[in-house]
């Protein structure tokens, strides 16, 4: 399935070091210990035995190189409550594998997913868009769904049968000799094929459903706040957007927004390009989120869930995604995505502590843009316009490639002004005063800043910017207080 209260920033800290984390070390030995957990293959092949065992020894290789505190979350209050969702469910269903773990992947794309082996990732991005317990419940209760069919185990081994069709195999040799219709000749073959994959996808999308749907309603979830969650992701099938809340930016930024209204083009200079892919339904793998939808609530009875604006977060929930969105920045930060960290910054305003962290932060944000652009690697930073993304996304994309360094200064410039004293001594506010003392090329004031916050900011949100200047100074200026990367 496409899928924060506690001292500010501490967990997520920890998570990106390189300390021991007890947690994270036993799913990797979990991970590990599932290496030779080989189905029975007496009545496959000897090819096709050896097929099966690389693709599983890969998949496993893959789930180890992603469990690093660089790339996920095992330890902290915001892990620490996911969990508890997942041992509430383990605890009211019997079958369900009791050494199931869960990780928190570092990833802000509104997705969740499963290798199989007991262990299931749930991006940083579907839990600050979800609103409630049982919305992430069910996603959980998806993914378990999964591993309880051994779906990703299956897939491999249809796979493989596809992959040594000694006839299909044959008649691609020869479809491809062809002097003429050679394309025609493969799509005969292989279409049928293709398609019988991705029903059967769609069908194991469903059966998850199901089976996710069971468990959490075992578990004692309110299985009509649950279903809520489709509405949100059918939001993100058909890039649906409410306009972002504009109310607390200055006056300098949101005049340059609405000024970059008049030339902004959704679907560049030649219009909306449409085609009618009447096949489009049938090559998807997972079913329209609508129809995933109304498929559980005809089974169970259910009524409509209510629309998104009249939920409201439980408390418990909503002093965790303070947290959550501290964490999405970071992750944003260290993902070089700028777009993505002002857009989070600006859609969910709501969930910093007070006005001058939301201020400083954007601050810090195009404070840094500014930068970047005057340095011309501003590129790196900023997201390209797709259509395929949400409209208020892709139009502020467009707002942020528009943006000149003066424009950028004037903008940090804006959210500065409304700041006091007690903002001084914190991340977006030094990264700004190591960009400002750069400029001026007061390296003794740099140097100052530099060895008094060295082992914070490279940790931090704007590391990425940090190491812009890093490089700067050892590169171009040759200063000697930069420390000497090992």
């Amino acid at each position: 399935m496409k899928l924060t209260s506690f001292i500010i920033l501490c967990f997520f800290f920890s998570a990106y070091s390189q300390e021991y984390n007890p947690k994270l070390s036993s799913i990797r030995a979990l991970v590990k210990g599932a290496k030779n957990d080989i189905p029975n293959l007496s009545n496959f092949t000897y090819e096709q035995r050896q097929l099966i065992v690389n693709a599983h020894r890969e998949k496993i290789k893959v789930q180890l190189e992603i469990l690093t505190p660089e790339r996920v979350i095992a330890e902290g209050a915001l892990y620490d409550y996911v969990n508890n969702l997942l041992d509430r469910i383990k605890q009211s269903n019997s079958e369900v594998p009791n050494d199931l773990q869960l990780v928190i992947s570092k990833t802000i794309d509104y997705n969740a997913y499963t290798f199989g082996n007991n262990l299931l990732f749930i991006n940083l991005g579907f839990l600050l868009e979800l609103n409630n317990d049982d919305e992430i419940a069910i996603v959980i209760g998806h993914e378990i769904g999964h591993v309880t069919y051994n779906h990703s185990t299956n897939a491999i081994l249809d796979w493989v049968i596809v992959k040594t069709d000694k006839d299909l195999l044959a008649q691609l040799k020869a479809a491809r000799k062809r002097d003429y219709g050679q394309v025609s000749a493969l799509n005969e073959l292989l279409s049928p094929r293709l398609f019988e994959s991705k029903e059967k996808s769609r069908f194991n999308e469903l059966q998850a459903d199901s089976i996710g749907f069971v468990y959490i309603k075992n578990a004692g979830f309110d299985v009509n706040n649950a279903v809520h969650e489709f509405l949100v992701m059918y939001e993100h099938d058909t890039n649906l957007s409410v306009p972002l809340n504009l109310d607390k930016l200055p006056a300098a930024l949101l005049a340059k927004m609405l000024a970059s209204q008049t030339t902004y083009k959704r679907f560049g200079s030649l219009g909306a390009v449409t085609y009618d892919n009447k096949y489009e339904p049938y090559l998807r793998s997972h079913p329209y989120s609508n129809d995933r939808l109304i498929k559980l609530l005809n089974d169970n009875n259910l009524n409509p869930p209510e629309p998104p604006e009249k939920f409201v977060l439980p408390p418990s929930y909503d002093a965790i995604k303070s947290d959550l969105i501290d964490s999405v920045l970071l992750t944003a930060g260290y993902q070089k995505d700028y777009s993505s960290a002002i857009y989070f910054s600006i859609k969910y305003q709501d969930y910093f502590r007070d006005d001058a962290h939301f201020n400083r932060t954007l601050m810090g944000f195009f404070q840094s843009l500014s930068y970047l652009k005057e340095r011309k690697v501003a590129g790196k930073f900023i997201s390209l316009q797709d259509p395929q993304q949400k409209e208020d996304f892709d139009n502020l994309t467009y707002f942020l490639s528009k943006l000149t360094p003066k424009d950028c200064d004037e903008i940090a410039e804006g959210f500065r002004s409304t700041l006091r004293s007690d903002s001084y001594n914190t991340e977006p506010w030094v990264i700004s005063q190591l960009i400002a003392y750069t400029r001026e090329e007061n390296f003794e004031n740099c140097e100052i800043l530099y060895n008094e916050w060295y082992d914070k900011i490279r940790i931090g949100t704007y590391r990425e910017v940090y190491n812009e200047l890093d490089h700067y100074w050892r590169n171009v200026k040759r200063l000697k207080f930069v420390k000497p990367r090992k």
